[in-house]
């Protein structure tokens, strides 16, 4: 979709493109608008738990320093991927 949306737009698709070679998708779900959890390989937050959503997808929110917070909290009332249980990190 983001890349359908820069289409022409040589620079956009660079910045898309780069966006999602260091974000790996873990999660994903239509169930409220298009919506996903990445790995984050970035250098600055490697190994981190990121969730984005439609329309702009690479705009993203830190919900886990790590990958076993980020199991820990979907069990838990805290659930980032549940809109009722919160998102982010405490």
């Amino acid at each position: 979709m983001s890349l359908e949306a820069a289409a022409g737009d040589d620079a956009w698709l660079a910045t898309i493109k780069s966006f999602w070679d260091l974000h790996f998708p873990i999660w994903m779900s239509v169930a409220d608008g298009y919506e996903f959890a990445a790995v984050d390989l970035t250098p600055d937050r490697h190994g981190t738990i990121v969730f984005g959503r439609e329309p702009e997808f690479e705009e993203t929110e830190l919900v886990a320093r790590s990958y076993a917070e980020f199991v820990a909290k979907l069990g838990s009332t805290n659930n980032p991927m549940n809109p009722s249980g919160g998102s982010g990190v405490s």
